[in-house]
Formats: C-alpha cells, sequence, structure tokens
C-alpha cells in the first residue's frame, strides 16, 4: 500500500504494467529513505514529503552546475 502511495503521489516512477511487474531505478530507493525519514522523524504526510524530495534535488541540481 505505501509503495501504491508513493507512485501516486509521484514520488516512484514505476516501470512496467502491472504492480506485480514494476521496477524501479536505484536512485529512486535514495527518494524512498528520504521521503520516509520526513515522514517519520517530523511528521510531514506523503504529499509533503514528495516535495520536499523534489526540491531537495532540484537544489542538489542547481549546486551542481554552480
Amino acid at each position: 500500500a505505501a509503495i501504491m502511495e508513493m507512485v501516486e503521489e509521484g514520488l516512484l516512477e514505476p516501470h512496467g504494467r502491472e504492480p506485480m511487474e514494476w521496477r524501479f531505478r536505484s536512485y529512486e530507493i535514495r527518494r524512498v529513505q528520504v521521503a520516509i525519514r520526513l515522514q517519520q522523524d517530523l511528521r510531514v504526510n506523503l504529499p509533503g514529503a514528495a516535495v520536499i524530495v523534489d526540491l531537495l534535488e532540484e537544489l542538489e541540481e542547481l549546486r551542481r552546475l554552480r
């Protein structure tokens, strides 16, 4: 159920047609870890965690481009 919710929020992008066939990229493991930490430590809900993860990745990319 948690994986389905993460897919619905756009946190994960599965490859495969059916949930039983879904495969995920290795970088998505880090996204899930950060989202779970935000939920547990800061009590951020899943939609909020998804937004924060996206923003953190954008910030990281901007820092790389400097």
